[in-house]
């Protein structure tokens, strides 16, 4: 069986937190019904932890070390990433596509704005 990759994310409004992790057997339901209930079994655990604020993303972030004990093995990506400020970001960019590519980038654009 293959191996799948699981997302728990959460946040607010523009803020969002993701944490990826391997499990061999599971599917996205299980998945789904393992953390519902880790966050039930371990509520009253969380409510006595240290935490500043008691909500939902402390909650959900006070049980990602237990989330192994299901047999999910947590998943560290190796990102590449374009979402820096916007002078880095395009050089980044840039970088990766090199002259040509952003050349005719900056060509469509152009054609497009005089067709709009």
């Amino acid at each position: 069986m293959q191996t799948k990759i699981f997302e728990l994310t959460f946040g607010w409004q523009q803020e969002a937190e993701s944490y990826l992790f391997s499990h061999e057997n599971k599917t996205e339901e299980e998945f789904n019904l393992d953390i519902n209930s880790l966050l039930k079994k371990y509520a009253e655990d969380y409510f006595q932890s240290e935490w500043k604020d008691v909500n939902i993303s402390n909650w959900i972030r006070h049980i990602i070390k237990y989330i192994p004990e299901l047999g999910y093995v947590p998943v560290k990506p190796i990102i590449k990433s374009f979402f820096k400020d916007y002078k880095e970001y395009e050089e980044d960019f840039y970088n990766a596509i090199g002259h040509e590519l952003h050349d005719k980038m900056e060509l469509i654009n152009k054609q497009r704005r005089i067709i709009n």
